[in-house]
C-alpha cells in the first residue's frame, strides 16, 4: 500500500512541478509544502471532500472563473460547509502550493482537463495512504 501511494504521489509531483514549471507560476519549495500539508491532514474525510467538489466542477461546461465560482458556491450551500473546508484542500490539490494566485481564477489558467487529472491523483494519493494508527 504505502509503494502504490509513493507511485502515485510521485507521478502527481512530476507531473505537476513539470506543468508549474513551465507556467513558472509557482516555486518547488511552495509546491513540496503544499503537497505535504495535503497529507499531513484527515485523509478520508479530505479525499471525499476532494471527490464531492470535483462532482461538483464535472457538470460545468464553460471553465471560466464565474462559472467556477458559482458551480463551488452551490457546492457549499448544498453541503452545508465553509469555503475554508475545501478552498485549501482544492487549492493544494490543484497547484501543489498553499499560496498561490486567487484559486478560481489559477483553475481557469490551468484549464478543467489539468484541474481534473490533479485532484483526480490528489484524491488517489489520499486513499492510498495507510490509515492512522487508533
Amino acid at each position: 500500500m504505502q509503494a502504490e501511494f509513493q507511485t502515485i504521489l510521485n507521478r502527481w509531483i512530476d507531473q505537476s512541478a513539470f506543468d508549474l514549471q513551465e507556467a513558472k507560476r509557482f516555486s518547488a519549495s511552495d509546491f513540496r509544502e503544499g503537497i505535504q500539508w495535503l497529507v499531513a491532514n484527515d485523509h478520508a474525510d479530505l479525499a471525499q471532500a476532494l471527490a464531492d467538489a470535483l462532482d461538483a466542477l464535472e457538470t460545468l461546461e464553460v471553465w471560466k472563473v464565474a462559472d467556477i465560482t458559482a458551480a463551488m458556491e452551490k457546492f457549499l450551500a448544498e453541503k452545508n460547509l465553509k469555503a475554508k473546508d475545501i478552498y485549501m484542500p482544492l487549492r493544494v490539490a490543484t497547484t501543489g502550493a498553499k499560496e498561490t494566485p486567487p484559486l478560481f481564477e489559477s483553475m481557469e489558467v490551468i484549464g478543467k482537463e489539468m484541474v481534473r487529472r490533479r485532484v483526480r491523483c490528489a484524491i488517489a494519493a489520499l486513499h492510498a495512504l495507510p490509515s492512522p494508527s487508533p
